[in-house]
Order: structure tokens, then sequence, then C-alpha cells
């Protein structure tokens, strides 16, 4: 019951820090469109110039909310994935203190945000049916997808989908121009369609690397990884009773701490050898 109850416990832990990467990545990305976005509010206005920087504002907060809200939630002791439910974070009772934000409400705010945002600044620029502007929102489908998979992209598309087809009502009825019901409905497939897609593959890699980690840490054999460096990255929970460390004493050290001494410096990696023959095995006392 023991040995279960940490098999759940490590597969949810790594489960969190596979959420937290996305997060991360998703962060730099948006960290980028703010750059991009200020770049081309800059040097093309729009329709109304106050209305495209007001969009950059909205994108700008939005980066740094979710900035603060990743560095909240890594210091707290615990992830409290269900029950948050405030943008500032939730008191602690036991604790008696202010938790940060968990994941999942990161998350949604940030994806609220990057929309408002995409809608402002589409909102400023009806002047061109043509508008690249308007692939806009398949960065938000992309950025459901990639958060939530399979669930995220075919609601994430949808949504995406109907913003485009709504902004293209809009700049076709203001330039008096005649535009197809059926234009309208395959942007919204087109995107569904990529929502669903990139959803998928998200959701197959995601099921991958669960399977991964449990046979990572169900094993009986101890199982590391480490840098090229020989920095130890990750334990399985048989290092315990294999070497009689856990693996908070083992993560970060020098592999060569483990070996005996007449092994110890047995050098770096050989990338050449790696690139031409594969993986090699070797043994080590």
């Amino acid at each position: 019951m023991n040995a279960d109850r940490t098999l759940t416990r490590r597969m949810a832990v790594a489960e969190e820090a596979a959420a937290r990467q996305t997060e991360d990545a998703i962060q730099r990305c948006r960290t980028w469109c703010v750059v991009i976005a200020m770049l081309q509010t800059a040097l093309y206005r729009g329709d109304n110039w106050w209305v495209g920087w007001i969009g950059v504002t909205v994108l700008i907060a939005t980066c740094t909310w979710t900035r603060w809200a990743l560095l909240a939630e890594r210091s707290g002791d615990r992830l409290p994935v269900i029950g948050a439910v405030s943008m500032t974070g939730h008191w602690d009772f036991r604790d008696r203190r202010m938790m940060g934000p968990s994941l999942a409400v990161i998350g949604v705010v940030s994806m609220v945000g990057d929309t408002l945002a995409v809608v402002v600044i589409l909102a400023n620029l009806l002047g061109n049916p043509n508008d690249p502007v308007q692939l806009l929102t398949l960065l938000l489908v992309i950025e459901a997808a990639t958060r939530w998979g399979s669930y995220g992209g075919i609601p994430g598309g949808l949504v995406g989908g109907g913003i485009a087809a709504g902004w293209a009502f809009t700049v076709h009825r203001r330039l008096g121009l005649e535009l197809p019901v059926a234009f309208l409905s395959f942007r919204i497939v087109i995107q569904v369609l990529v929502g669903a897609m990139v959803g998928s593959t998200v959701s197959q890699g995601r099921q991958q690397r669960r399977a991964a980690n449990a046979v990572f840490n169900a094993s009986r054999d101890l199982v590391a990884t480490f840098t090229l460096d020989g920095e130890l990255r990750s334990v399985n929970p048989a290092c315990e009773a294999v070497l009689g460390y856990t693996a908070e004493e083992l993560l970060g050290r020098d592999r060569a701490f483990l070996l005996d001494p007449d092994d110890r410096p047995f050098g770096p990696p050989d990338m050449d050898l790696y690139k031409r023959d594969g993986a090699q095995m070797v043994e080590i006392r």
C-alpha cells in the first residue's frame, strides 16, 4: 500500500513538472510575442493607434502576471491543483500562509489574457481583409492544444475560428465586400482541424511520457539520468534501497561520488562514438 502511494505521488510530481515546463515554454513564446506586437504597433498604427496599444498593454500585463505567478507557484511547498480560486493565490489554513496560484489557474488566466489581447489587436486592424494579423488566432489554438491536449485543441479551434470568422465578417461588411458563408465556415473548420491535430499529438506524447514514468518509478532496479557533465538529474525510488541515499540527497550531485575509485575518472561521454554506433553498454563498480 505504501509503495502504491509512493508511486502515485511520484507520478503526480512528474506530471506537475511536465505541466510547469509547458507553461514555461508558452511564457517564452509570449515574451517574444510582446516584442513583435510592440514593433508592429509602433510601425503600423492601424485604425486607432490607442486601440493597438491597449492590446499590447493587455499582452504585457498577461506576460508580467504569468511570470509572477510561475515564480509564486514554484515558491510553494505544495502544488494546490484543485481548490485555487483566486488569481492572487489562496490561503492555506494548515500552514497559515498564502499559497501561490496553481498551474491550472495560471493556464486559464493567461489563456484569457492572450485571447483578450488578440481580440483588441484585431479590432484595430479592420482595413484589409488580407491582413496577415488574422493568423494570430492560430496562436491561440496552438496554445490551448499545447496546454490541454485534445481537451483544449478542439475548443480552442472553435474559439479561434470564431474570432477569425468574426473579424473577416466585420472587415468585409465595413468595406462593402461580399463574403460567402462557406468562406467563414472554412475558417472555423481549418482552425478546429489544426487544434485537433496539435492536441492529438500532444496527448499521445503525454501518454508515452506517463508510460515511461510508470516504468521508471516502478522498477526495482536503480534507474538514473544525468547530464553530459555528470550531474544527476533524476533517480527512481529504488535508489534508496540500492544505494542507501534518498532522491533529495542524490539530485544535483556528480555521479563520480557513487563510483569505485578505480573506475572514477572515466572521462566525459564520447559523443562521436554515440553518433556513430549508438548507445553503449558499460559496466562500472
